[in-house]
């Protein structure tokens, strides 16, 4: 981080962005799911975009992650999933046909507050 700009710093890597507090802590990780093609840095392909619910809730079963619904984030054509261990948040847009699609992934801050500069 360049002392010249005032922080915190959202920086954003292709579909990444992450959010950097004044005491240069990442406070929060988004991924936007919602483009065709999601592109992560430092691979050299994109990765498909919109996964499924289906898709997104069998990967984190598989990996014995458990998970649970959001009932903050599930309204008016959107469902939330929240794995308890880490706050990591799925929002997924439900549409009036087909299957929920993943619309962005995301690490919250947890209420940071940055220690008082010294």
């Amino acid at each position: 981080m360049l002392r010249s700009r005032r922080p915190p710093r959202l920086f954003r890597y292709g579909d990444l962005e992450v959010l950097v507090r004044r005491c240069r802590q990442v406070r929060l990780v988004t991924v936007r799911t919602w483009t065709e093609t999601v592109e992560l840095p430092t691979y050299t392909r994109a990765f498909p975009g919109e996964p499924t619910e289906a898709d997104v809730v069998a990967a984190l079963d598989r990996s014995g992650c458990p998970w649970e619904v959001d009932a903050a984030h599930t309204f008016d054509g959107r469902r939330g999933l929240r794995v308890p261990a880490t706050s990591a948040l799925f929002v997924f847009a439900v549409p009036a046909t087909g299957e929920p699609r993943l619309h962005s992934m995301g690490l919250p801050d947890n209420g940071h507050r940055c220690p008082a500069a010294t």
